[in-house]
């Protein structure tokens, strides 16, 4: 190998900084049901796999933080949002149903219902509440704005939707809305 013993040894504890995994170091990550590290910490020593050993600067993660404690959701969201801005990470998440506060760690949210876009942009409460109230949708902003959202994205009842497979109501709205030009833009 082209890297040196030391060189090694300082990329693996640089990367156990970076994940916040020092006090873990010698734990053996085994077999399910073996685990000596916690769930947070197993995913993070996932993400230290695909991403900083093998060098990708592009990582897809589907519901990173399925299982997860609280406190573990947002230190992962904390992580990816570090990968980001320190070292040039681009990462691509499905999250399903996370708190508001999180909010603020995503560059952009794309919000998806029966495989039709209703929402792609900042990733912040002030704009979804912008873009729902422009369509006539006031979310509850006293609770969990992301669960109010789901709700209005999700529910047959709210007729936003009809039967068959064309965009209606939040879909063609978005289709009809310049932010649909902005992502195409981007894209």
């Amino acid at each position: 190998s082209d890297v040196s013993y030391k060189e090694r040894h300082e990329l693996v504890d640089a990367t156990l900084a970076v994940l916040g995994l020092e006090n873990v170091r010698h734990n053996i990550v085994g077999p399910p049901g073996e685990y000596n590290i916690s769930g947070g910490q197993l995913r993070r020593v996932a993400i230290a796999t695909e991403a900083l050993i093998k060098g990708s600067r592009v990582i897809l993660m589907d519901e990173p933080t399925s299982g997860l404690s609280g406190e573990d959701t947002a230190e992962l969201i904390l992580l990816l949002r570090t990968l980001c801005d320190k070292f040039g990470y681009t990462i691509i998440t499905t999250i399903h149903q996370p708190a508001s506060e999180l909010l603020q760690f995503f560059d952009k949210l794309l919000l998806m219902s029966k495989g039709w876009t209703v929402y792609a942009g900042r990733g912040n409460e002030a704009d979804l509440v912008s873009y729902f109230s422009e369509y006539g949708i006031q979310l509850d902003t006293s609770s969990n704005v992301l669960d109010s959202v789901i709700d209005e994205v999700t529910s047959d009842e709210k007729s936003h939707w009809k039967p068959g497979n064309e965009p209606h109501g939040l879909a063609r709205y978005f289709q009809e809305h310049a932010q649909k030009q902005q992502l195409n833009d981007e894209v």
